[in-house]
This record gives structure tokens, sequence and C-alpha cells, in this order.
């Protein structure tokens, strides 16, 4: 099953620069390679606050990843309408992928920048799977991380395997950065993500199907007292026929 992805990148004018046109490039590059045709993510740039509520409602996405820079308990850097830093809290975050859990298919968030456990663990109550950065790590790290995930990801695999692979693509690019990468799981949300909702088509036809065994039902019964009573008129005869219709019919209504 393919999944909707949405990317969220901010590197406002007063932060460092961050080459996160390449990171989604490449993350692009391994959708397409596993068929996820032409246009396999929804990007927004320069991400402000608002932007975040719109793409969501826009996109209903799977996947949430956003790259750009973290600043550990104070939370994730956006931008404001003159392109400046504007940071958004861990509780604020945090709920706006609550009421989209609550409501949409949202299973996995991605925090590809720095410092980014603290918002990861407040997510992480509202979304079966996310990922965050324990400290800093640099942009040749994270953009092999990214790699590495939606590689897996688009290969139709687990995000623990995704997250898995992740870290290893960073090793296997000769860095020191790959156990920064964390990935937390709410197992709740995780089994109760894989309970199937029935849908009004799945109700009604329920409800036919009881419909049907309840006909089925009374006719068991029904068949069942013919036969009964059958098997009475064939024991009744037998016993007229050899003179005992009175004894039998006495021990019968006993």
């Amino acid at each position: 099953m393919k999944k909707n992805i949405l990317l969220l990148a901010a590197n406002p004018k007063n932060t460092a620069n961050l080459r996160l046109q390449e990171e989604e490039r490449e993350i692009k590059e391994r959708l397409r390679l596993n068929g996820y045709g032409k246009t396999p993510i929804f990007s927004t740039g320069a991400t402000r606050i608002r932007d975040i509520q719109l793409a969501m409602l826009d996109f209903n996405p799977h996947i949430v990843h956003f790259c750009g820079h973290g600043t550990g308990e104070r939370g994730l850097v956006f931008e404001d309408n003159n392109s400046r830093e504007q940071i958004v809290t861990s509780e604020a975050i945090a709920t706006i992928f609550k009421l989209f859990a609550q409501q949409e298919q949202l299973e996995c968030v991605v925090l590809n920048a720095c410092y980014s456990e603290e918002q990861a663990k407040e997510i992480c109550k509202y979304v079966p799977y996310v990922v965050g950065m324990s400290e800093s790590i640099g942009d040749d790290a994270a953009i092999e991380f990214a790699i590495g995930f939606y590689t897996t990801v688009g290969a139709g695999k687990s995000y623990q395997f995704a997250h898995e692979m992740g870290c290893n693509a960073i090793e296997l690019a000769d860095l020191t950065e790959n156990n920064i990468p964390i990935l937390l799981t709410n197992p709740d949300l995780i089994i109760k993500s894989q309970i199937p909702i029935a849908t009004e088509e799945d109700l009604k036809y329920e409800a036919e199907l009881k419909a049907i065994e309840l006909q089925m039902l009374k006719n068991t019964q029904s068949y069942e007292r013919e036969i009964r009573l059958l098997e009475y008129e064939q024991k009744k005869s037998k016993a007229y026929h050899r003179g005992f219709m009175s004894a039998f019919e006495s021990k019968h209504d006993e």
C-alpha cells in the first residue's frame, strides 16, 4: 500500500542554512524508484505555522516528515510571515497531530531535526510511530537517514525496519551519527490501528446475514417439529396395529 507523505520544511532567514532541498529530492527519488509516480510526496517549503493545518487537511497524510531546526525543550523552528524564526512548542505541535490522528489516517511522524526527541515523546502519545533526534545531527547524516528510511517505506516494509535501515544508511556512509535517530512507538495505538473499522456497508451486510441466519433457524425448528410429529405418528400407528394404542397414548400423555 502506497503511503501519503507530507514533507514540512522550514529554514528561516536568521537560522543556519540546511540542505533541505537536497533531502526532499533524495526522498522523492527513492519513492519514485518504488513506483510512487511523478509526485510521490506533498511538500511545503518555508513552512509557516498556518501552513501546517492547511497542508494536513489538503493531503491527509499517513506520514509527516519535518526537516529543519529543533531547539530541544523549546520546540521546533518554523517560519513567521517575514520568513524569520518562529518556535512551536512541543505541546502545540503534538496537539496538531493528536487532532489528525483521531480523525484521519496518520501513522508516523519523522522529525529530522536536531534535539527533536522531546517533541517526539509528546507526539507519540497520539501517533503510533514517531522518529526524533536525540542530539544534534549533521546534514549528511540527516539526508542519509531519510534515504534509508523512505527507500524501505517505499518497498512496503514496516516503520521499525525503515528506522533500522535509515540508521544503517548513516553507518554505511561512514558517519558516526547512526545512534541519534530514535524510534518511539505507542503499542496501544499500534494495536488499535490494526483493528478494522466497520463501514455502513459492512454493518448492512452483517444485518442481512443475521436475518438469513434467523430464517434458517426458524426453518430448522419447523423442520424438527415436523420430524418429531412424524415420528410420533409412526409410533402411534405401530402401537395401534399391535393392539397397544391405549397404553401408548397413556404413556405419551405422562
